[in-house]
């Protein structure tokens, strides 16, 4: 008797089946959804483009430090200054320094940690450690309790 590949499928209850046809079906079009998902947000930031550039245009012409360094206003910032070179190396600036900053912080969190931790486990051993005023070790003797 020869069996096909698929002949323990037909074991499976109806739901199974529905959710193993549903999870192949997925997968073939993930693609599909990737895609499309790349294009919601591709739409969205053309309208939040044009939002920011049209309707918001006097905001930032009055408050043009908050908006300077925004990537999408430093696209078009020929429409609100004369010299966008300088603005550009100020934003190039502004930005190493938050790069650093975003590259140093992990850093300098471990470090602290570990630092931290190791002065703990020091603190742990000092009464046994200090030489001035030697302290007995603790009884860890166990008591027997009865009931």
């Amino acid at each position: 008797m020869t069996t096909s590949k698929h002949s323990n499928l037909k074991a499976l209850s109806p739901t199974t089946l529905n959710i193993f046809n549903m999870i192949l079906s997925f997968t073939k079009t993930s693609v599909y959804v990737g895609a499309v998902a790349f294009m919601v947000i591709l739409v969205g930031l053309i309208c939040y483009f044009i939002y920011l550039h049209f309707f918001q245009y006097k905001s930032i012409h009055k408050d043009w430090n908050t908006y300077k360094c925004n990537p999408l206003v430093t696209i078009v910032s020929h429409w609100y200054v004369d010299d966008t070179s300088k603005l550009t190396d100020e934003c190039f600036a502004q930005y190493k320094s938050k790069l650093k900053y975003w590259l140093h912080s992990p850093i300098k969190w471990i470090v602290l940690q570990m630092v931290t931790l190791i002065t703990f486990i020091h603190s742990l051993f000092e009464p046994y450690n200090s030489k001035s005023s030697p302290k007995p070790l603790p009884d860890l003797k166990l008591k027997r309790v009865v009931p």
